[in-house]
């Protein structure tokens, strides 16, 4: 059983706000990992709030979620083995905010990215793992595909099956702009 979330002051005193990730016995409720695995984005008075997390065949957990440091939001997807060490890491954004809501993954360990970007673009992004970083196979943007208007965008899903990929987008029109 795997939990994850965030919590304030796990790794360091600067009131920051890291990624947490707990590994438990299914059948006894024991924790596995002797600590838990946590991600603190370099740097002081961070805030890293996990949204989503998944779990390969082999025990590799990822998780993706946002960092943000003085006005600027940034999607943060990390990569931990089955011990709970961290072994992948990559921000993305563009200085603005920048929000990653949702990751699934293939059979062949891609990783599959949905969110937000400053432009108000809901972007997908495919992953695979190199250490200590992970490399873009491809990524696009979907700016107009709602039509006229803008859009608050408060979430999204994705889901990668046989082959396709399929993102699943929460927007409300604000009618007053």
């Amino acid at each position: 059983v795997y939990v994850g979330g965030y919590s304030f002051n796990y790794v360091s005193t600067n009131s920051d706000m890291d990624y947490v990730i707990l590994k438990y016995n299914a059948l006894t409720g024991v924790p596995v990992w002797n600590s838990p695995a946590f991600f603190n984005s370099p740097g002081t008075f961070w805030a890293d709030v996990l949204t989503a997390m998944k779990v390969d065949d082999s025990g590799n957990v990822f998780v993706t979620g946002s960092s943000t440091n003085s006005g600027s939001t940034y999607w943060q997807t990390v990569g931990f083995n089955s011990s709970g060490v961290q072994t992948n890491e990559t921000p993305e954004g563009t200085g603005g905010v920048d929000i990653a809501y949702d990751l699934d993954l293939d059979g062949s360990g891609n990783i599959f990215v949905i969110g937000k970007t400053s432009a108000s673009n809901i972007t997908i992004k495919k992953y695979y793992p190199v250490n200590p970083t992970f490399g873009t196979t491809w990524s696009t943007s979907i700016t107009n595909g709602l039509g006229t208007g803008n859009y608050a965008y408060n979430g999204a899903k994705i889901k990668v099956q046989s082959g396709n990929v399929y993102g699943f987008i929460n927007a409300d029109y604000d009618a007053s702009s």
